[in-house]
């Protein structure tokens, strides 16, 4: 999962945001609209914070705590199933002299 904040250099809820995230276990990383012009026109919007996660707007200013935990949740989710132990077979044939 892809978490992006996106947030003007003088937002005053991007760190709390920030502080958000990082209690809930998730890595994310901070664009700064003035950085980055190309997020505005991408997500056709320059509220601060934006969270987007996987390319898509999840939230617009300050998301709900709840919205936080569903993030953490759904990262948990993809994480048990990215590492998901496959067995492995392995065939063995006698050596010479084994037999």
């Amino acid at each position: 999962m892809k978490i992006i904040i996106a947030a003007t250099k003088t937002c005053t809820h991007r760190p709390k945001l920030e502080e958000q995230l990082q209690n809930a276990g998730l890595q994310y990383e901070v664009l700064y609209f003035e950085d980055h012009p190309e997020l505005i026109e991408t997500y056709k919007l320059k509220t601060s914070p934006l969270l987007i996660v996987d390319d898509k707007v999840a939230s617009i200013g300050m998301p709900e705590h709840s919205q936080i935990i569903e993030l953490k949740n759904k990262n948990k989710t993809s994480r048990s199933t990215t590492l998901k132990k496959t067995p492995i077979i392995l065939s063995m044939k006698p050596l010479k002299g084994d037999r």
